[in-house]
Order: structure tokens, then sequence, then C-alpha cells
């Protein structure tokens, strides 16, 4: 019985070892080392109320694997480093809100946002990516997407799948056209497209109805697709340095647009229902084919501010009959 006892006590000692050593290396899974400091995931730093790893400027050219074991992370910011890659454990961070990546030396992401479903913010800017994970189409509840300045030569096929999307930058890359889903994130309403090389817009786009500003400026646009008339809730309209040589019938539709720029295109004529464009304030069309204009135009001058006509061939005579129209409007011949 004496020796029962005995072995049943040790059995018991080594099951309490156990459990302290198995304690203790899940402690020491929750932390990670990262260039001489070690950052504790029950721990973390609370930067405006977000669990936080700030490693932006740090001269980094990898990130250690054991950034999976910090998985309470709500913000990471590793931008401006030399990063090329990234490890697999970023997507165990389930519980990532931001993540900034720009101002590194990517030229590809592995597909690793496949769970990291809070993710809100997306920053990859100035980079040398030239084309997007498929995994970044299950970030459904991405809010901010920012990939300007980079080498994108085209987008997922199914981006529109991001249709929580509110701001969506791809300025500044080689993207000559855009897939068909663009159309489903219908809760956009910011979209610079910027310096690209797009050459026609998908019909699709005109299902963008919450856009407030678009940038197309310094494409390779000839048209708008019909559906453009149906972004009434567009504010600000920027189409400068492309090859648009008209616009569609219904423009007039965008009724809340405020400001209209499309300098140095093809313009010949304006759709005569620009007389619905009440709201208008500054309308810049330097550097068109513009002999005239609608006479409906008339219709704004309480509310037009600035007309911006120089480099046209506008006559002395239709001068006259603008001015006669718009006689509280500020024109730069």
């Amino acid at each position: 019985m004496k020796n029962f006892k005995i072995v049943l006590i040790s059995l018991l000692l080594i099951a309490i070892n156990s459990c302290k050593n198995e304690d203790e290396n899940v402690s020491g899974n929750s932390n990670c080392e990262i260039v001489g400091k070690t950052y504790d995931n029950n721990n973390l730093p609370l930067v405006e109320n977000r669990l936080t790893v700030n490693l932006a400027e740090k001269g980094l050219s990898e990130i250690p694997s054991c950034i999976e074991n910090l998985d309470n992370l709500e913000f990471l910011l590793l931008k401006s480093n030399d990063l090329t890659s990234l490890p697999e454990g970023i997507g165990k961070l389930i519980n990532l809100e931001e993540l900034v990546l720009n101002d590194n030396l990517f030229t590809s992401l592995p597909n690793v946002f496949d769970n990291l479903s809070k993710l809100k913010s997306l920053h990859l800017a100035a980079n040398n990516l030239t084309d997007l994970p498929e995994s970044i189409v299950k970030l459904i509840n991405l809010e901010t997407l920012s990939v300007f300045n980079n080498q994108l030569t085209s987008l997922p096929e199914k981006i529109g799948n991001l249709n929580n999307l509110r701001d969506l930058l791809l300025f500044g890359n080689k993207l000559s056209s855009l897939p068909n889903s663009f159309g489903n994130m219908n809760n956009l309403e910011l979209l610079s497209l910027s310096d690209n090389k797009l050459e026609s817009l998908p019909e699709s786009f005109g299902n963008l109805i919450n856009l407030n500003s678009i940038d197309l400026v310094n494409n390779n646009l000839s048209s708008l697709p019909e559906s453009f008339g149906n972004l009434n809730n567009l504010k600000y309209l920027i189409l400068s340095y492309n090859k648009i040589s008209s616009l569609p019938e219904n423009f007039g539709n965008l009724i809340n647009l405020e400001r209209f720029e499309i300098i140095d295109n093809r313009i010949s004529n304006l759709p005569e229902s620009f007389e619905q464009l009440y709201k208008l304030k500054v309308l810049d069309l330097r550097g068109n084919k513009l002999t005239s204009l609608p006479e409906s135009i008339k219709n704004l001058k309480n509310t037009l501010e600035i007309l911006k006509l120089r480099d046209n061939q506008i006559s002395e005579t239709e001068r006259a009959k603008i001015k006669s129209w718009l006689p509280h409007t500020q024109i730069d011949w």
C-alpha cells in the first residue's frame, strides 16, 4: 500500500511538472523579439485605443516568424523599411485592423490574407508590386485600400468582392483596364486612378452609386460608359489629360456635381443635359476643341462661379453670348 502511494504521488508530480512546462511554453510563445525589443502578446502597447506595434523606419530587411505569436495585435506599422517579403505568420494575426507596408521593396506579396477578416485598412503604397495576391479579395471588411505608386498592370478578377471598401487609391500604376466585377464595390466613395494607362471603363462602373470623388487624370480614355450618368452622388470629377471627345448624353444626371475638370481632352461640344447640373460651381474646359457652349448653360447662372475656357476655339461672337448667359460667372478665356 505504501509503495502504491509513492507511485501515485510520483505520477501526480510528473503531471504537475508537465502542466507547468506547457504553461511556460504557451507563455514563451506569446513573445516576439524584433530589433532588440521584446513584444508580449498579452501586454502590447496601446496607441489611440489600439494594440500597436510600430516598426516604421527601423531598417528592417525581414520580419521574424515569431510575429505570428502577437495575435492580439490590432495595428502593425512597417512602413519605410527594406522589406522584400512577409512571413506566412502575418496571416495568423486574426485581430489585425490596420496594416501599413508603404515605402518598402515588395515586388509581390504572399497569399496570407484569407483569415484577416477584421482588417479595415491596408496600405501598400510606394513599393514595386506588379500584382496583388488573390487572397486580398477575402478581406470582406476592408474599408481603405491604398496601392498607389506601384507597378500594377492588373487587378484580381474578383476585386469586386470588397464591397465594404470606401476609399481606393490606385494612382501611379500601369493599369490598362479594370475587371468587370469592379462595379460591385458599390459602397466606394473615393476613387483615384490617375496616372495609369486606362483605355476604357467597364459598363459596371455605373454601379458605383455612392462615389463622391473620382480622379482619372492622365490616362488614355477616349469615352465614358453610358452608365456613368448613374453616379448621381458624385461631387468632384477630374478627367484631365485623356483623349475624351464627347460626354454621355445623360451626363446631366450627375446632379450633385460641384467641380468638373476635363483639361486637355478633345471635347467639341457639351450635352444639352448640362443644364441640370444646378450645383456645379467650377467648370474647367481648358485645352479642348469647343467652338461654343449650349445655350442651356445659362440655367447655371446662379450657381456656376468659375468657368475656364482658355485654349479652345471660341470666337468673339460666341464669347459675348456666353458672357450674357453667365453674367455672374468668372470666365477665364
